[in-house]
């Protein structure tokens, strides 16, 4: 997974199952870390904050869309944020405590009956068309 998609993704992951203090604590210390790294910029603290209050407004909402999200996606994409690693470890802690497992290189992660390993591209028939895996 690449560095924003991790960020995005344990963004997700700790607004919708941050519950008990540890967790709490793991998914504030990502969101807080993601403001640091913008906060001399007002446009995009506003794409954060916008995307964090999309998170928690449709927590409860199976498939939600988010407004802010693609957003954030692009400004993430363009600053250094891929690249910082107090903010990869505090995505890589919110996926570890809450999430489910983020693969590593040269690991086989079974989901139902499929089996994907480095490098696998899967298609799958009902609600996920296909899913690239990338893994470095």
């Amino acid at each position: 997974m690449d560095p924003v998609s991790v960020i995005l993704s344990a963004l997700a992951v700790g607004a919708s199952k941050a519950a008990g203090e540890a967790a709490l604590a793991t998914y504030h210390t990502l969101t807080e870390r993601l403001r640091s790294l913008f906060h001399d910029d007002p446009e995009a603290e506003q794409i954060v904050v916008g995307h964090l209050k999309d998170l928690e407004a449709t927590k409860d909402e199976p498939s939600p869309e988010h407004e802010w999200e693609p957003l954030l996606r692009k400004r993430l994409a363009r600053s250094d944020a891929g690249r910082d690693a107090e903010l990869l470890a505090a995505a890589r802690a919110v996926l570890t405590t809450l999430g489910p497992e983020v693969p590593r290189a040269g690991h086989v992660v079974t989901a139902g009956n499929v089996t994907i390993g480095s490098g696998a591209t899967v298609d799958i028939d009902g609600d996920v068309a296909s899913a690239t895996l990338e893994i470095r």
